[in-house]
């Protein structure tokens, strides 16, 4: 088994991450999944026997998602440019909502009703297509498989004042008028919630990439690696396979690698003791002082000299697991963050 995250693109609601959460979830191989929507990301346990990542991939993209696999690609320039996408087809958006409002409420006279219906269709339509079309794209994909998010629920309400004001200007007069019923057409609320929804996922955007990046800098602060002290051996091992109880090493400019208590300390200035960064986690601009019986965390930095401790608390148990659920739990935009 292999765990592993991902980041996944083009989430915009908690509707959208449960959505690829459950698609994860239901695939051959996968063993368990979960996706954070500020984090960005998909923790997925899978069988590498079964399942491959190019192929949770062609599922996610199957539903309008995408999965971040490609060690060339970034997943911070993937949000940039879909920010700056976003922005221009907001801006569009609103100067064809400025047209046809004035149009439709008769701030801007262009001549008969007729004229002025057919204006506004053209201006509806333009707004769907260039600005709005996304809306659609996705709801037809989640259809297809069954579910929905907030992109259905735009598509449907737009396309549905849409459809009804297009057959109100061809038909309106014949249909309605014939049997004296006042008809009207509703092309301006089709791109007012267009225009309303864009702008709203605009500020979003904007909020949760500075909520992802400080995520990803404190998921960052682990090291993948740790010194396992074996005997009179010392062993460079993987993070995951460290277990509580053993004995590790970390030597100055390194990161520690789990909690723990010191057993030994040494430095230049102190036969028993060694200096430690704690900044990233605690916020404490002056490096602690470790001696024996010291407790160590998990993402901080030795500025000075050396030791050794027994791991405490390994995994999602750290004290920076922990900030890092903070983190996401209350979607903050700055680090240092700890947990107070």
């Amino acid at each position: 088994m292999e765990k592993k995250t991902i980041p996944v693109v083009g989430m915009a609601c908690a509707a959208c991450s449960a959505n690829v959460e459950r698609k994860l979830q239901t695939l051959p191989g996968v063993v368990s999944a979960t996706v954070s929507l500020p984090g960005r990301s998909a923790l997925v346990e899978y069988d590498p026997a079964q399942i491959s990542l190019e192929q949770m991939k062609s599922e996610i993209n199957g539903i309008g998602y995408d999965l971040v696999i490609e060690h060339d690609r970034s997943v911070v320039e993937i949000e940039r440019t879909a920010f700056r996408r976003l922005r221009r087809k907001t801006i569009l958006s609103w100067s064809f909502a400025a047209l046809c409002m004035s149009i439709s409420m008769g701030w801007l006279n262009i001549g008969s009703k007729a004229v002025t219906n057919q204006v506004a269709l053209l201006l509806a339509l333009a707004n769907l297509l260039l600005c709005g079309r996304e809306f659609y794209v996705i709801a037809w994909r989640q259809l297809r498989h069954g579910s929905a998010n907030m992109d259905t629920l735009v598509a449907l309400s737009t396309g549905i004042a849409f459809a009804f004001s297009a057959f109100n200007t061809f038909f309106g007069a014949s249909v309605w008028g014939s049997r004296g019923i006042e008809w009207h057409t509703y092309f301006d609320a089709s791109v007012m919630i267009i225009t309303f929804v864009l702008t709203g996922r605009l500020l979003e955007e904007k909020a949760k990439n500075g909520t992802a990046s400080s995520i990803r800098q404190l998921m960052g602060l682990s090291p993948k690696t740790a010194r396992l002290v074996i005997g009179d051996a010392v062993e460079d091992v993987p993070l995951s396979t460290i277990a509580v109880g053993d004995l590790l090493e970390v030597r100055a400019g390194e990161k520690v690698p789990v909690d723990g208590l010191v057993t030994q300390a040494e430095s230049f200035m102190l036969a028993d003791g060694a200096y430690v960064d704690e900044s990233m986690i605690t916020g404490e601009p002056t490096p602690a002082l470790k001696q024996n019986g010291s407790q160590v965390l998990a993402g901080t930095i030795v500025s000075q000299g050396k030791f050794r401790f027994r791991a405490k608390q390994i995994g999602e148990n750290t004290a920076l697991a922990t900030s890092f659920e903070w983190c996401k739990r209350r979607k903050v935009r700055k680090l240092p963050c700890s947990e107070q």
